[in-house]
C-alpha cells in the first residue's frame, strides 16, 4: 500500500511514517547512496496493518556518491519533488532526498503540494525553480492546522539553502 493512500493522516501518524523514512535514508546515506526519487509513490507500507512500518522503494535512480555531499544534477528525479538548488546550482545530493521528504510530509499533513498547483506544467515548474520563485504555501488553512513544532519541522525540511538543513 502506498503511503499517500492512507487517509486521513494525523500529525502523529505522519511523524511515525517519516521516522521510518528517515531511518531508511540514514542507512542509504551511510553507505554512500542517494535515492534521487523520493515521493509518496516510493514510500510503501510493508503490510496493510495500521502500524505497519514504511519502507522505501524504487531505487532505479539511486546513485553512489563518493566523499562529496553532492553530485552534478543530471535531471533525474520527479520534478515536483526536486529542490530548487538542483536547477539553480545544478547539484543534487543527500539534502535533495531530505527536501523530497519535506514535500511528502507537507502533502501528508495538508493533502496539497507546498509549491506546485495542479495547473502548473513541467515547463512552468522548471522556469520557476530556476528563478527561485517557489515559496512554500505556509498560509493555507491546512498548514496552519499543524502544530507549531510540526510547521517548524516542515519549514526546515523545505529550506532552499541546503547548508541550513545539515
Amino acid at each position: 500500500m502506498l503511503i499517500r493512500e492512507r487517509k486521513p493522516v494525523s500529525e502523529d501518524d505522519a511523524i511515525r511514517y517519516m521516522t521510518d523514512v528517515f531511518e531508511g535514508l540514514k542507512h542509504l546515506h551511510s553507505i554512500g547512496l542517494i535515492h534521487r526519487d523520493l515521493k509518496p509513490e516510493n514510500m510503501l507500507f510493508r503490510t496493510n496493518h495500521k502500524y505497519s512500518p514504511v519502507v522505501l522503494a524504487d531505487f532505479g535512480l539511486a546513485k553512489v556518491i563518493s566523499n562529496s555531499d553532492t553530485i552534478k544534477f543530471d535531471g533525474a528525479g520527479t520534478l515536483k519533488y526536486l529542490p530548487p538548488e538542483a536547477y539553480i546550482e545544478r547539484r543534487t545530493g543527500k539534502k535533495a532526498d531530505i527536501f523530497a521528504v519535506g514535500v511528502t510530509l507537507y502533502q501528508l499533513l495538508t493533502k496539497k503540494h507546498p509549491f506546485v498547483s495542479s495547473s502548473d506544467n513541467a515547463e512552468t515548474i522548471r522556469r520557476n525553480m530556476k528563478a527561485a520563485r517557489y515559496r512554500p504555501n505556509y498560509y493555507r488553512q491546512e498548514f496552519l492546522n499543524i502544530s507549531y513544532r510540526g510547521q517548524d519541522f516542515v519549514k526546515w525540511l523545505l529550506e532552499k539553502r541546503p547548508s541550513e538543513q545539515a
